[in-house]
């Protein structure tokens, strides 16, 4: 399932150079009669500001002649520069990509022993870690009302735990072993975030001080990660592990060939993973589509919806047992990640005049200046 989930995030890069050669193309085209073309780094990213600003540059350039007699269109904010792939270091991006392959192993075998709703819901510790992390490598200051943000986390990462391994029915009747799963399940999904966590600190500090395009990037991690976890994959078929961490006959860690043979057997299988492929590909597209032109919170917001379609899908489709007192962890768990983001009630405190007061300059500055 990594490896499907990178070839998803390949995907990207494929869309990305796609989009790159359109570009090029409407460039050339553009261009034809304006000299030598001069080389440069173009975000494809980008593009639509950038279309804005030849429309906008062509109804007001003007002709020039320069010194020997050669026309020159002059523009304020257009630079004559094919779009191309931008030029740095690649590899930076295999230290991410290393993070991101063992954070969804870890998350997969851990999605395994525990119930999908479980999961997703414990996926939400990574604002904890994301946040501590970010105050130790990036000198970062985390806000008070941050700091509620992630203690609201913490309880319902707490109820989430608690309420799945007391009030989960499993027990009952498949034996104490299944209570022993989700508790290595639920706790190998939460170790994963604090991998996930090391991971966003490092985009962020790669990201700082070089200017990529968001789909590049992922691209790029996609095809590192591909790599690390093939090359990965060979030691791991001569590792033998317990059974409730492996469904293979021969209790392998991960055993490729296998897979390759379920695969050959069942043609519901391949279309799954396909549709995965789909799906990690879009789900990457669109949510930096969202951070790029709406914004980080509404993405988060969505991201939150989410947890909640899959928590609702998976009862009635997939036989998930429904835990009623997951609701209040789920609670906590949206309102701690909504504060910390800073959606509820700060931009509301800030408007008043109490709060104008005793923090002037605190009121004046905008939401969430401190930490991305």
């Amino acid at each position: 399932m990594a490896v499907v989930m990178f070839v998803g995030e390949i995907c990207c890069m494929i869309a990305y150079l796609v989009i790159l050669l359109f570009q090029r193309y409407r460039w050339k085209k553009r261009h034809a009669n304006d000299g030598p073309l001069a080389n440069g780094v173009f975000d494809v990213d980008s593009n639509m500001k950038r279309a804005s600003e030849l429309s906008e540059c062509s109804k007001r350039e003007s002709v020039m002649t320069d010194q020997s007699g050669l026309d020159v269109r002059s523009c304020d904010t257009c630079v004559s520069q094919i779009p191309t792939i931008p030029r740095f270091n690649w590899f930076l991006f295999a230290a991410p990509a290393l993070c991101d392959v063992i954070a969804t192993s870890v998350q997969y075998v851990g999605l395994v022993l525990t119930s999908a709703s479980s999961y997703q819901m414990l996926r939400g510790a990574v604002i904890i870690f994301t946040g501590l992390l970010s105050m130790i490598f990036l000198r970062m200051r985390l806000e008070a009302f941050r700091w509620v943000g992630m203690v609201s986390v913490v309880i319902g990462l707490a109820v989430v735990g608690v309420s799945d391994v007391l009030f989960s029915k499993r027990k009952d009747s498949a034996g104490s072993s299944t209570t022993t799963d989700i508790i290595v399940g639920d706790a190998l999904v939460v170790v994963a975030q604090v991998v996930v966590a090391i991971q966003m600190v490092v985009e962020q500090k790669l990201l700082a001080g070089v200017d990529v395009p968001a789909l590049f990037a992922v691209g790029l991690e996609g095809i590192f990660g591909f790599v690390i976890l093939t090359i990965a994959m060979i030691p791991m078929y001569f590792i033998h592990v317990p059974s409730m961490f492996s469904d293979s006959p021969e209790n392998r860690l991960e055993d490729a060939l296998d897979a390759f043979w379920e695969m050959s057997q069942s043609g519901q299988l391949v279309g799954s993973l396909c549709l995965t492929v789909v799906s990690i590909a879009f789900f990457n597209f669109s949510g930096i589509s969202v951070t790029k032109y709406m914004s980080a919170t509404t993405r988060m917001v969505l991201d939150s919806i989410r947890t909640i379609i899959i928590w609702a899908l998976s009862i009635p489709l997939f036989d998930t047992e429904f835990i009623s007192q997951q609701i209040i962890g789920f609670v906590f768990l949206v309102l701690g990640m909504f504060i910390y983001n800073d959606i509820l009630f700060m931009p509301y405190i800030r408007t008043t005049k109490l709060y104008a007061r005793f923090f002037p300059k605190s009121a004046t500055r905008t939401a969430g200046g401190d930490v991305s």
